[in-house]
């Protein structure tokens, strides 16, 4: 686009005084446009909002393209009192703005590093190619986040994610939310913020995560893997909080499937802290997550959870899987060695077992007795040598 050259130049013609009447002749293709461009530009600051009118309205771009570049031909040559308007323009649509910001060059660096934090990737993106180009460097660790996202140089944002802890979270969810539009495309770089998010160490992270594997729906192992192993980081972290905000999405929504693949996958490590949420959880209405709840209590070794476990062994309900033999990390599952039928009191005598608290001898004797099921009666038997 570039700065006006004899603007002045063109036809003799009387032109109004006022930014709207100059405007208006902007639509005029009789007008000539060079004249009212000087025009606009002699008036100058007055003459800004009327001009980004222009550029705001709907489809601009691609009906009246003339007319887009005659208003952002005046704004630039308007100069810094027009700044924070085309900042404005470039927002909702950076290509309507953009040559003009750059004839403004450095000074109005100030205002697109802002831009660097909006929610559009393209904005951040072109945001970023304008800032390089005038020089701009980040001046700390927020800016420097927001620049590698922007110019995705991922390969720097988990140490500093470490560093920033909560302040990397706003950041890092944004360009999750635009990245996981492009899958399978990004897997690499979605993978590489679930980590990172796992360093922040800040248990708002957690929402993030869940959220991110909802939208994916474990169809993609990689990054699967470490939203993970990052949930796994954040419970070392927060313990009980973790457990509590992975569980409490149960009671959001419908499905369960989340919550109980979280609850199977994560069992290998519960600890003390998360007793009080899974036992909430073993009143659950859906037995997937009542049965992986009682699994993660064994887990825990916890003896304060020998009540609930015990009156857990009455509930005969059970679920079906499509296919049997699930181990988790290694840990034999009850209720998958011959067949996919997965019962809860099976869980609950696993549980017990593990535990190995003498409270619950009685119980499992009385379980073994009238049981008549092979394998329900197998997983007594084991949990009650557990107790020799």
């Amino acid at each position: 686009m570039g700065l006006l050259k004899g603007l002045s130049a063109g036809k003799s013609k009387t032109l109004p005084d006022d930014p709207d009447g100059l405007v208006a002749l902007l639509w005029d293709p009789s007008s000539d446009r060079k004249a009212v461009i000087a025009a606009l530009v002699k008036i100058g600051a007055p003459a800004v909002e009327p001009l980004i009118k222009i550029l705001e309205k709907p489809n601009i771009r691609e009906v009246h393209r003339p007319v887009r570049d005659a208003s952002a031909t005046a704004l630039a040559n308007i100069g810094e009192p027009a700044a924070k308007a085309l900042v404005r323009v470039f927002k909702l649509d950076p290509d309507l703005a953009e040559d003009a910001l750059a004839a403004l060059g450095p000074p109005v660096a100030e205002l697109l590093v802002a831009t660097l934090s909006e929610k559009n990737y393209y904005v951040r993106s072109r945001a970023a190619c304008l800032l390089k180009g005038f020089g701009w460097q980040p001046r700390n660790d927020e800016e420097r986040l927001l620049w590698d996202i922007a110019c995705e140089r991922w390969e720097e944002i988990d140490a500093l994610s470490a560093r920033l802890g909560a302040s990397a979270i706003e950041p890092l969810n944004g360009a999750l939310k635009n990245l996981r539009f492009f899958l399978p495309n990004k897997k690499y770089e979605i993978a590489t913020i679930a980590k990172a998010l796992g360093h922040t160490r800040d248990v708002r992270a957690v929402e993030v995560l869940l959220t991110t594997l909802d939208y994916i729906g474990y169809h993609q192992p990689e990054i699967e893997r470490e939203i993970k192993f990052a949930l796994s980081e954040l419970r070392n972290a927060h313990g009980v909080t973790v457990t509590e905000i992975i569980l409490a999405r149960r009671k959001q929504k419908e499905s369960s499937a989340t919550v109980v693949n979280l609850l199977m996958d994560l069992s290998w490590s519960w600890r003390a802290e998360d007793v009080p949420a899974l036992l909430e959880a073993l009143h659950d209405g859906t037995a997937e997550v009542r049965y992986w709840s009682a699994f993660a209590l064994g887990r825990t070794k916890s003896r304060d959870t020998v009540e609930a476990l015990v009156e857990l062994l009455k509930d005969k309900s059970g679920f079906s899987l499509h296919a049997p033999g699930i181990s988790v990390f290694n840990i034999e599952v009850p209720g998958t060695r011959s067949s996919s039928k997965f019962c809860i009191r099976q869980a609950a005598a696993r549980a017990l077992g593990i535990i190995g608290d003498p409270r619950a001898i009685k119980p499992l004797t009385k379980m073994l007795a009238e049981e008549k099921d092979l394998e329900i009666r197998a997983e007594a038997e084991w949990a009650l040598k557990s107790h020799r």
